[in-house]
């Protein structure tokens, strides 16, 4: 971790939240819910003078590890404040981008196990029987696009 962050927080997974364990001037108040939403909507928390996203602390800190060089923690629900862990996973950038854009890969149910629907930014691509041939489709859609 670039920081002892077990010092500074006590990380509930159930909820997010990272609660300040140190006292450190007069916000900074051990028990005290740690950080503010900003403009974005992600939560920000400033420690020595610099923000950090507390999705990124929280990630670190339930796996007690780093996040490896170049890798992003992603909300699958897209929603950037909800930072219970069930919510977070460590993704490549492109896979980043899959989430956020509007990729929308899910299973089209019936009774003989359903095929897959593949939407990208709003753009209906079609059905396939498997989730890979879904996603398939998606990524030759892109190249197509140029996106």
């Amino acid at each position: 971790m670039q920081h002892n962050w077990r010092e500074l927080f006590n990380y509930n997974p159930d909820t997010g939240e990272l609660f300040w364990k140190i006292n450190r001037r007069a916000r900074k108040v051990k028990g005290k819910r740690a950080g503010h939403n900003n403009i974005t909507g992600y939560v920000h928390i400033k420690y020595k003078e610099k923000l950090y996203k507390a999705h990124r602390i929280a990630y670190e800190l339930y796996h007690n590890e780093t996040i490896p060089d170049g890798m992003h923690i992603d909300h699958i629900n897209r929603q950037r404040d909800d930072n219970r862990i069930d919510n977070l996973r460590c993704v490549t950038p492109s896979e980043n981008f899959f989430n956020k854009g509007g990729l929308h890969i899910y299973q089209v149910p019936s009774k003989k196990g359903g095929s897959w629907k593949a939407v990208f930014r709003g753009t209906y691509l079609g059905q396939r029987k498997t989730k890979e041939e879904a996603l398939k489709l998606v990524e030759n859609y892109r190249k197509k696009c140029e996106i």
